[in-house]
């Protein structure tokens, strides 16, 4: 076990409320940003994000994103006709180069049905928590109302 430096706080927490509709476009876009300051997570290091995201309830495909440094964490594409989604994943950075996460849907825990997946993102520079969304018909609307991004520092 690592025991955190007194000058690392023990947990960073972003939260917000921004109820950005995306309506009218069917391209993937950025609905929030969240900017992670160099060297925040740390090797070892971990962050936990969920997301509220809601739309029209049709069968026509939303797809929601969460990135990290560009690279696609979280993906969901949703054809059913439910009105909205919990997005939920965490991101385990296992060195300063290359963090890994799991998609679990609507919770944490559980068995990890996707196995693991690898990208390579450098945590020593400052990088951006991005909420993203698609739409396959412009003429519907997709809504991210609240996140919260937790950060737990590594060594």
């Amino acid at each position: 076990m690592q025991i955190i430096s007194p000058a690392r706080p023990p947990l960073i927490v972003y939260s917000a409320k921004p109820n950005f509709m995306l309506t009218g476009s069917t391209v993937d876009t950025i609905m929030a940003t969240v900017p992670i300051p160099a060297h925040q997570i740390g090797p070892g290091g971990t962050v936990e994000v969920i997301a509220l995201y809601t739309w029209t309830s049709s069968v026509n495909q939303k797809t929601m994103r969460i990135k990290l440094g560009g690279l696609t964490f979280y993906l969901m594409n949703n054809t059913a006709a439910n009105p909205g989604y919990y997005a939920g994943s965490r991101i385990y950075n296992n060195s300063d180069e290359q963090s890994y996460n799991y998609v679990q849907a609507n919770t944490f825990y559980g068995v990890i049905g996707n196995g693991l997946q690898n990208n390579a993102v450098d945590t020593r520079v400052a990088v951006n928590l991005d909420f993203n969304g698609q739409l396959a018909l412009g003429t519907e609307t997709m809504a991210l109302r609240n996140y919260t991004v937790k950060i737990f520092p590594g060594y």
